[in-house]
């Protein structure tokens, strides 16, 4: 079910909805999550990331859910309907949204060119390429394209064995995770210190993946607003501590078991930590699911 709240008259159309599967917010509230879709996009799928479709910028555990929410644009458009079915079945719901874009967006297919860099690349998100040269025949080299390679050039080789190369410019982008104002460095990063957008890659820069590799993290460098995060601006702090103890939750069925174990190395959210059960004295890998808390599910 869908609420509209109010009118922001931008790109042919603009309007903030709330989503309310997942709740109402207040009327005076912010929208939470920024999309905005030009006129025409280019797409190699018939269901594409939003975040490949446009720009997705809002608060790092929201936009990083509608930035992969997957579209249909199968039949050549897409509407806001389309793109609000989207975010509800990412799991966006109970927030103001911001949409700023026509009445229908127009989806061409991707040109040569761009299509011949994705398949090299397998790259899934935004790409610009500029062409220079004219290739003929079969191409040759090379036979993989690494994403931020601002240059590339394309080998052909004719049937009588002419060669030619195309040089091409790419752009690539994605949603990437910045910072929501400065940031000093040694700050503990909470929710609201970041933000997602789709942004430029830089070239040799490791980006973090997920909200989860970042939130509770200590800044190792001080960040300007805006400024994207690599892996190397911050470092991970153990949830998991080795030679403490933590609670040890086994899960099988709908039984539910919790006793003490003691942790034999240090664990972070989302990865595998060994623990022993204080009482068999076994060694088992669990999952670190929260500070002190390590889950071990089976069948």
């Amino acid at each position: 079910m869908i609420k509209a709240l109010r009118i922001f008259g931008l790109i042919g159309m603009a309007i903030a909805f709330s989503l309310i599967a997942g709740g109402s917010p207040s009327c005076g509230e912010e929208p939470m999550l920024s999309i905005e879709l030009q006129p025409e996009t280019s797409v190699y799928d018939v269901r594409m990331p939003l975040g490949a479709l446009g720009r997705v910028q809002g608060r790092i555990d929201v936009a990083y859910r509608a930035s992969h929410a997957m579209v249909d644009v199968s039949d050549g458009t897409l509407t806001i309907d389309d793109v609000l079915e989207s975010l509800q079945g990412a799991g966006v719901g109970g927030i103001a949204v911001k949409i700023a874009m026509p009445e229908v967006v127009r989806c061409r297919a991707e040109d040569k060119w761009s299509s011949i860099v994705r398949r090299l690349s397998g790259w899934r998100w935004g790409l610009e390429v500029e062409a220079s040269g004219k290739g003929a025949g079969k191409l040759v080299a090379p036979s993989s394209i690494s994403p931020a390679d601002e240059r590339v050039a394309l080998r052909f080789e004719g049937p009588a064995g002419d060669r030619s190369v195309v040089y091409l410019k790419v752009r690539w982008s994605q949603p990437i995770i910045v910072a929501a104002h400065d940031l000093k460095r040694g700050t503990i990063i909470a929710l609201d210190d970041l933000l997602v957008d789709v942004v430029a890659l830089s070239r040799n820069c490791r980006y973090p993946s997920s909200p989860d590799e970042v939130l509770g993290s200590t800044l190792n460098r001080d960040l300007e607003r805006a400024e994207a995060l690599t892996v190397d601006d911050f470092k991970r702090l153990p949830l998991v501590e080795r030679g403490t103890i933590v609670r040890l939750v086994y899960k099988a069925g709908g039984l539910v078991v919790e006793i003490p174990g003691k942790a034999l190395e240090d664990g972070f959210k989302g990865e595998g930590v060994k623990v022993r059960n204080e009482r068999t004295k076994k060694v088992i890998v669990g999952i670190v699911a929260g500070d002190g808390f390590v889950l071990v599910e089976g069948g």
